[in-house]
């Protein structure tokens, strides 16, 4: 694909962001990383790689058709994962009701409208844009950590906002490197 100075400087500053947020509190001590962002830098990873493979084979499609063909594939796998384990604990709990709720809101506005968001932006808006947007991802991490009662800092804001500001460069218009 084609890109322009723009679009690759902002898929830099966008990383940069991104690790920014992943050293938490010290950006110079990776020693002090929150491990489990590593599991939101793969998924973004998983991300770009969905982009490029929906933008070569699927491109006729829309975003609601390759979302549901995304689930028609991870269905059986889930289904399977499902009947093999044992829910005795989780049905007598007092709160199943309330968590079995939060699992299908999660599941739905966090998983299948996210699916065919970034699909129709990859439609619409091309796969530079659409790989960017997936920094936003460890953004969205950090909200649900302050909505769990985390603190934000001053370093998470910085990151936040070095983060956008590489979305914009990568939607921006520039000249086309050859």
């Amino acid at each position: 694909l084609k890109t322009n100075f723009s679009q690759i400087f902002g898929i830099i500053i966008g990383l940069l962001g991104a690790i920014i947020i992943v050293t938490k509190d010290n950006l110079f001590a990776f020693g002090a990383m929150n491990v489990y962002a590593l599991y939101i830098i793969l998924a973004t990873v998983c991300y770009a790689i969905n982009i490029n493979q929906v933008n070569k084979f699927l491109r006729t499609l829309r975003g609601i058709e390759i979302a549901a063909l995304s689930f028609l594939f991870i269905g059986p796998a889930g289904g399977a994962i499902l009947l093999m384990n044992d829910y005795s604990q989780a049905i007598i709990s007092e709160t199943m009701l309330f968590d079995l709720m939060c699992i299908i809101i999660l599941g739905l506005f966090a998983s299948a409208i996210a699916v065919i968001i970034i699909n129709i932006i990859i439609l619409a808006e091309g796969v530079m844009f659409a790989s960017s947007v997936t920094y936003i991802i460890p953004v969205f991490a950090i909200m649900w950590g302050v909505l769990d009662g985390e603190n934000i800092n001053l370093i998470q804001i910085i990151a936040t906002i070095i983060i956008f500001l590489g979305v914009y460069l990568t939607k921006k218009n520039n000249y086309t490197l050859k």
